[in-house]
């Protein structure tokens, strides 16, 4: 299974617990502080993960321009006002030509005029066709977001999930390491008690040597690995006491589910519940209707507005007062010259853009199907590999057993140290249980990423932008 593939993994439940030979007795487990379980581990983790209140925060961001942009109806309110102060000279003559008294006069003039407006305008058609395709684009930006958003949750779920199932077994496998250093170190201690008596070759000690020095490299990889992966849990969970010991059991019951699965059926699935192929979908019929909203329009501008306003003069033995209320209303419009070309361009835009979504669509099908394919195959090889292991597992036991009978009762059929057979026979078995575990560990891996192929381990990111700091 390849382990730096991106996958989510949300729902966890309870799985059997570490397989030991028969005698053997478990070690001790602390049963006054309650068990930590996988499932709650993901949802803190996801809780607090930086990607994802990156995303959050963004998806909240689109929000508020979403709503900043279907709030603006396009009216607004118009104020103003104006005042006028003229101070000069002032030369008035007129003639009888009208009946009236000749006059000139030349005297300084002061004209004062101010006035109050208040309005609303509006602009249309192209102003309304803009706004409205703006509204359309931002949601289809956040319909192309949820892909991101499906990365996001699955690095973060993965992260987790792994560290927390990797913890799980590798304590068991390293308490069966420690078992073999055990065994190990009782065969060298025997081996050099006999290098002593001259009953022992000096390669005999030398390899009993090597193969502690290879367990305590193993040991040692094990427990950095541990470390590593408690560290991260411990985080989540802000205990830093917290040990290996009181992680619960991680499973899925699709383990037994999946082996009786067609890969057809498995595919519907995957096809109905995905949500980054769900909203490739409803971002490409949001495009499809943003259509209408596609091409240029005339710009019309509205005004209506009300006039309040007072002038006066005064010149030489003349004086003016006036008051007027007006109303008025304004129309423009505006055609682009340009606008049948630009058009045209837009079209051809679209159809391109709406050719394009399609393949995006049918590429994202083709992924997820040779993506569940592919983990369906590595399931199915995992889930044969526990099958052998469980035989061969089962198969040490017994000869570990029938070993202990005969060193027991027929020690003098064992060809060399009876003990050291015995031994040797125990850590064959130990092996083995190490590579049952890890079988165990592989079939579980690979059914939780099938089941994050699927779209049934994704959390519903929906809720999750809800929240958040």
């Amino acid at each position: 299974m390849d382990r730096s593939r991106s996958i989510v993994i949300w729902a966890a439940f309870l799985l059997l617990g570490p397989i030991r030979s028969e005698g053997q007795e478990p070690r001790e487990q602390p049963i006054s502080l309650p068990t930590v379980t996988l499932q709650e581990t993901l949802d803190r983790f996801v809780e607090n993960d930086y990607l994802v209140q990156e995303y959050r925060l963004d998806w909240k961001a689109t929000d508020a321009d979403v709503e900043q942009i279907l709030n603006t109806d396009g009216w607004a309110l118009d104020l103003g006002g104006r005042q006028e102060i003229l101070e000069g000279k002032r030369l008035e003559t007129r003639n009888d030509s009208l009946g009236r008294s000749p006059r000139r006069a030349y005297d300084h003039v002061t004209e004062r005029e101010h006035y109050f407006l208040v309005g609303l305008s509006n602009s249309f058609l192209e102003e309304t066709r803009k706004r409205k395709a703006d509204a359309m684009q931002e949601k289809i930006d956040r319909l192309d977001d949820v892909v991101d958003f499906d990365v996001a949750f699955r690095t973060a779920t993965l992260k987790a999930a792994l560290a927390f199932a990797g913890a799980f077994y590798d304590r068991q496998v390293l308490d069966l390491v420690k078992d073999e250093m055990e065994i190990e170190q009782e065969n060298l201690r025997v081996t050099e008690a006999r290098f002593k008596e001259e009953g022992a070759l000096t390669i005999d000690v030398l390899d009993a040597k090597a193969e502690i020095a290879n367990l305590n490299r193993k040991k040692t990889e094990l427990e950095i690995k541990l470390k590593r992966k408690m560290n991260l849990i411990r985080d989540v969970w802000g205990l830093p006491d917290l040990e290996p010991d009181l992680l619960a059991a991680p499973t899925i019951p699709e383990e037994t589910d999946f082996v009786n699965a067609q890969v057809g059926e498995l595919l519907e699935r995957a096809y109905s519940q995905r949500d980054d192929l769900e909203s490739r979908l409803k971002a490409k019929q949001s495009f499809q209707e943003s259509s209408k909203y596609n091409e240029i329009k005339p710009d019309v501008d509205f005004s209506v507005s009300s006039r309040y306003g007072h002038f006066d003069r005064d010149f030489a033995d003349e004086g003016r007062h006036d008051t007027d209320y007006d109303i008025r209303l304004d129309l423009e419009v505006s055609i682009p010259l340009s606008m049948k070309r630009r058009n045209e361009a837009r079209n051809r835009r679209f159809d391109l853009k709406s050719k394009a979504r399609e393949y995006e669509i049918l590429a994202n099908r083709q992924s997820i199907q040779e993506e569940i394919e592919k983990a369906f195959e590595d399931f199915l090889i995992s889930h044969e590999e526990i099958q052998v292991q469980s035989l061969l597992l089962e198969q040490a036991k017994e000869k570990e057993r029938m070993t202990r009978v005969t060193v027991e009762t027929m020690p003098e059929v064992i060809k060399g140290d009876p003990q050291r057979e015995y031994r040797q026979v125990q850590r064959d078995r130990v092996q083995v249980q190490e590579e049952y575990l890890l079988a165990r560990k592989d079939r579980l891996e690979n059914t939780l990423f099938l089941l994050s192929l699927l779209g049934e381990l994704t959390p519903d990111y929906r809720e999750l932008v809800k929240g958040g700091r």
